[in-house]
C-alpha cells in the first residue's frame, strides 16, 4: 500500500469509528429521554392528583424495641409512632398470646372560597389516612391474662407507644421426658 492509500484507510476508520459513537450516544440519549419524559409525566401526575409517594394513605408497620426492667420482673415493647392521638389506638391480646397494635388516623379538609366577583364559588375536599398495624407474638414468660396488670402508655409529644407487661415464673422445661411403664 501507498502513503495515499494508508491515509484514505484511517480517514475511513476514522469515519466509521465516529459515525458509530454518534449511533451508540444516540442511542443512549434515547433512553435519557425516556426517562426525563417518565420523570416530567409522573410530576404532572403528582401536581394533578397529589403525590403518590407521600406519608400519607400508607400503612406503617413500625419497628419494636424489647426492654426488661433491671429486676427482672416486667417485659416490654416500644413503639415510636408519631401523629397519633391516644384514641387512634386499638391494643388487643387473642388468647394464643398475639398482641395485635392498630392506630388510624384520618384526616379531612372542605374548603369553599368565592372570587373576587362573587361569580364563581371554588370548592375543594382532601382526605387522607395513616394507619399503624403491629402484630408480635408474646413470649411465653409474659403474663397477659389479667389486662389490669398491664401497662399501657402513649405520649402524644413524642410518637412513644409503651406496653409493659409483668413476667411470670416459668419452670424450665426439660428437653426430653423420660416416662416409666407400670
Amino acid at each position: 500500500m501507498n502513503k495515499q492509500t494508508n491515509i484514505a484507510v484511517i480517514m475511513l476508520l476514522s469515519c466509521i469509528l465516529s459515525s458509530n459513537m454518534t449511533a451508540r450516544n444516540n442511542f443512549w440519549n434515547g433512553f435519557e429521554d425516556i426517562q426525563e419524559n417518565l420523570e416530567q409525566t409522573r410530576k404532572n401526575i403528582d401536581r394533578a392528583f397529589g403525590q403518590i409517594n407521600s406519608d400519607e394513605n400508607q400503612v406503617y408497620m413500625g419497628n419494636a424495641s424489647i426492654f426488661e426492667s433491671k429486676n427482672g420482673e416486667i417485659w416490654g415493647l416500644e413503639f415510636y409512632v408519631p401523629g397519633y392521638t391516644k384514641s387512634d389506638f386499638s391494643i388487643q391480646i387473642d388468647k394464643n398470646g398475639f398482641l395485635h397494635i392498630k392506630a388510624e388516623s384520618k384526616k379531612e379538609e372542605k374548603e369553599n372560597k368565592e372570587d373576587k366577583d362573587k361569580k364563581y364559588i371554588y370548592k375543594s375536599w382532601s382526605s387522607s389516612a395513616r394507619t399503624f398495624i403491629r402484630t408480635i407474638k408474646l413470649p411465653e414468660f409474659v403474663e397477659y391474662s389479667d389486662s389490669s396488670k398491664i401497662e399501657t402508655s402513649y405520649n402524644e409529644k413524642n410518637g412513644k407507644l409503651e406496653i409493659k407487661f409483668p413476667k411470670k415464673d416459668v419452670e424450665a422445661k426439660k428437653d426430653i421426658i423420660e416416662l416409666k411403664l407400670k
